[in-house]
C-alpha cells in the first residue's frame, strides 16, 4: 500500500474512533430509527418512471419534484443526468437539493457540477461534497480528509461528519446535509418506491386493514351509504356499546328515530359532555331538530341546556323557559 493511502486509512480509523462515542451520544433515537428506515427503501423502473410525470406536471410542488429527482438517482435513470445537473445548477432548495444528490445518485458523469457546487456555503455546498462522496470520487475524498485533518479549517466538523456518514453510516451524526437526505429518500420512497419490496400505499392499507379500531370507523361512518338490511342492528350494538367516534353520525342518519326512543326510555344516552356535544352537533348538522324531540329534551338536562333551548325553538317548540338563567351575568 502507497505510504499516503496507508495515511489516510489511519486518519479514517482514528477519526471513526474519536467520534464514535459522541456520535451515539448525539444522535439520538430517533436519528437511529431515520438510519434504519432507509435501509428498507428500494426504488425500480417504475420509480422513475412516476418521478418523471411529477416533474412534467406543473402543479408539482418543490418538495415533490425534489423527492422526483431522489427517485430517479436512486433508481439509476442514468438518461436524465443532464436534466439533474441542469436542475442542480439552475433551482433553489428544496429542488435543488434532490437534483444534487441525484447527480451524485447516477455515478460517472457530473462531477464538475458537483464540485463547482460544493463551493457554495451551506447545505448545498455540503450535500454537493456528499454527492460526490456518493460518486466515489477519490479527489473529493482527499479534499475532504485535508479539510478534517486541519485544525483551522472552517468547514472541519463538516467535512468529518460528512465522511462519517458515507463510510460508517450507523455511527453517524445529524447534520443538514444527510437530514435532507434522508429526508427526501423518505419523500421519495413514499410518492414512487418502495417500503419493504411494497408499494408504500399498499403497505400501509394493508397496515390500517390490520387496526381493528380503524376499521370500526371506517365501516361505521359508510353504513349511511349501504342501503342493506341489518345496518340499524349494527349501528345498535355500536352505539349502546362502542366508542367508535363516527356514530353519532351515522346513528342521526340512519336511525333517528330509534336514536331518539333509546334516550327517551334510559336504555342510553351520552356518557360525557363530549358525547352530547358531538351527537347536538349531527342533529344541527341536518337539522332534524323535530324528528328527535327527546334528545333535545334529555340535552336540557345538561350544561348544554341553552343549546338545547335553542334547538328546540328551531324545531317549533317556542315552551322553553330560561328562568334558570342568570342574566347579571
Amino acid at each position: 500500500m502507497r505510504p499516503m493511502a496507508l495515511h489516510r486509512l489511519l486518519y479514517l480509523v482514528g477519526l471513526l474512533c474519536l467520534c464514535l462515542p459522541a456520535a451515539v451520544a448525539q444522535g439520538g433515537d430517533e436519528w437511529r430509527a431515520a438510519l434504519e428506515r432507509d435501509a428498507r427503501y428500494g426504488f425500480t423502473e417504475r420509480s422513475a418512471s412516476l418521478a418523471r410525470i411529477a416533474l412534467e406536471d406543473p402543479r408539482s410542488s418543490p418538495q415533490r419534484r425534489a423527492a422526483a429527482w431522489v427517485a430517479i438517482g436512486c433508481a439509476g435513470a442514468v438518461a436524465e443526468r443532464a436534466r439533474a445537473e441542469e436542475a442542480a445548477r439552475n433551482t433553489s432548495p428544496p429542488e435543488q437539493l434532490g437534483a444534487i444528490y441525484c447527480v451524485g445518485k447516477l455515478s460517472a458523469g457530473g462531477a464538475a457540477s458537483l464540485r463547482d457546487l460544493a463551493k457554495n456555503d451551506g447545505v448545498v455546498g455540503d450535500a454537493a461534497w456528499l454527492s460526490l462522496l456518493f460518486q466515489e470520487d477519490l479527489d473529493a475524498r482527499r479534499g475532504l480528509e485535508e479539510m478534517a485533518a486541519d485544525p483551522a479549517q472552517a468547514r472541519r466538523a463538516v467535512a468529518e461528519e460528512l465522511l462519517l456518514y458515507r463510510y460508517d453510516a450507523g455511527a453517524s451524526r445529524e447534520t443538514p446535509a444527510v437530514r435532507a437526505w434522508l429526508t427526501l429518500r423518505e419523500a421519495a420512497a413514499r410518492h414512487y418506491g418502495l417500503y419493504d419490496g411494497e408499494m408504500w400505499d399498499v403497505r400501509a392499507l394493508r397496515t390500517l386493514a390490520a387496526d381493528r379500531a380503524f376499521v370500526r370507523e371506517v365501516v361505521v361512518g359508510a353504513s349511511p351509504r349501504i342501503a342493506a338490511q341489518g345496518v340499524k342492528d349494527y349501528l345498535l350494538h355500536e352505539l349502546v356499546d362502542q366508542d367508535s367516534q363516527s356514530r353519532f353520525e351515522a346513528a342521526i342518519a340512519v336511525m333517528p328515530a330509534e336514536t331518539a326512543q333509546l334516550v327517551a326510555n334510559g336504555l342510553w344516552t351520552p356518557k360525557n359532555a363530549l358525547e352530547w356535544i358531538r351527537l347536538l352537533d349531527e342533529i344541527e348538522r341536518r337539522r332534524c331538530e323535530g324528528q328527535v324531540p327527546e334528545i333535545v329534551a334529555a340535552a336540557r338536562a345538561t350544561p348544554l341546556r341553552l343549546r338545547a333551548v335553542a334547538m328546540a325553538a328551531h324545531a317549533g317548540d317556542t315552551t322553553g323557559r330560561l328562568d334558570w338563567v342568570d342574566a347579571s351575568k
